[in-house]
């Protein structure tokens, strides 16, 4: 999407997205008997057992001390996807979900200190690495058919924006066959 100003606009996609990943479901641990009912719906667990509860209800039963939740292990996807990134070649963009940024975002609000340091430093690599593709790839004459399906729900709206903005400057210079 493009605001005013042919500014691209991520957030709306965005928020979307996390909408369906916190709506999704987290295994937790229950650390605490609890008991509560929310507009006719009973929600319980007994200290010991696990449960699968949305996200969006584990992270409040979490922070209050209810339940310890299972956190997926984004650290190690990242490195994973970084790794794949690099053995790829200039015109190629390794597989990635496309909700993996926002997955990434709610990993690293759980990190502090080096950790997170670590991680924002593996996070700018692949960034830079995927975003010089993508620029090569938008502007190309014939991008690759499945780069798109490739890409993260951000990098499929960056991906559009520059396309789109070479196809208008080429035809604005006359050098568009369209």
């Amino acid at each position: 999407m493009i605001s005013g100003g042919g500014r691209m606009d991520i957030s709306g996609t965005r928020a979307i997205y996390r909408l369906g990943h916190d709506l999704g479901e987290v295994r937790a641990s229950i650390r605490q008997d609890f008991a509560f009912e929310v507009g006719g719906t009973k929600l319980e667990g007994r200290d010991g057992d696990t449960l699968n509860l949305p996200r969006w209800v584990c992270r409040i039963l979490e922070e209050d001390g209810f339940v310890s939740a299972d956190h997926e292990d984004m650290v190690t996807e990242l490195k994973q996807a970084l790794s794949k990134e690099k053995m790829v070649d200039a015109y190629e963009l390794s597989k990635l979900d496309p909700d993996f940024y926002i997955r990434l975002e709610a990993t690293m609000g759980t990190l502090e200190g080096r950790d997170l340091e670590k991680v924002e430093d593996l996070l700018v690599q692949l960034f830079r690495k995927r975003r010089g593709k993508i620029v090569k790839l938008a502007d190309s004459a014939d991008p690759a058919p499945d780069a798109r399906s490739s890409m993260s729900v951000e990098e499929r709206t960056f991906y559009g924006v520059i396309h789109d903005t070479a196809l208008e400057f080429e035809r604005q210079m006359g050098v568009s066959k369209k």
